[in-house]
């Protein structure tokens, strides 16, 4: 856009309100869907799975369900820890592992609670240990992967 307090010599001028403005926000949106974002849907459909009554996981190992938690909430602590990191990258490795047993425990503990008013559904405290489990070894498995890239 020309500057029209320039009287027209040909200088340039940048309006903040305008594209630079637009382009920072759009940005932070796709950064926010592309880490947040992902957690929520995951965590979105974690829930609708939740609320199936007849949803059940084939023994096909001892404790199939356990193993499914697990994996389940892998992918929870997997997913919490990459948005931590990059949405608070002066966070120590401490600090965010804690942030993602803390969100793990409390997500798993809230599916089990939601699951008391789901038919043919129970709580089963080995499903939050589970779960608890599966959060802190995603969490960890990211990290670990994060430090592998590095190094490489």
């Amino acid at each position: 856009m020309v500057c029209l307090w320039c009287k027209g010599k040909g200088n340039l001028a940048v309006s903040l309100s305008g594209d630079v403005r637009t382009g920072v926000a759009t940005a932070r949106v796709r950064r926010w869907f592309s880490t947040w974002g992902i957690l929520v849907g995951y965590c979105t459909l974690i829930f609708v799975l939740s609320s199936q009554p007849d949803l059940t996981v084939p023994e096909v190992v001892p404790s199939a369900d356990k193993l499914v938690h697990f994996l389940e909430y892998g992918g929870v602590g997997w997913l919490w820890t990459r948005a931590v990191r990059a949405d608070r990258p002066g966070w120590t490795a401490l600090t965010v592992l804690l942030s993602t047993l803390t969100f793990a425990g409390g997500y798993g503990l809230s599916d089990e609670w939601h699951q008391l008013y789901v038919p043919k559904r129970s709580v089963d405290l080995y499903d939050f240990l589970a779960d608890v489990c599966g959060g802190s070894s995603g969490g960890i498995g990211y990290l670990l992967w994060l430090r592998f890239r590095e190094t490489r």
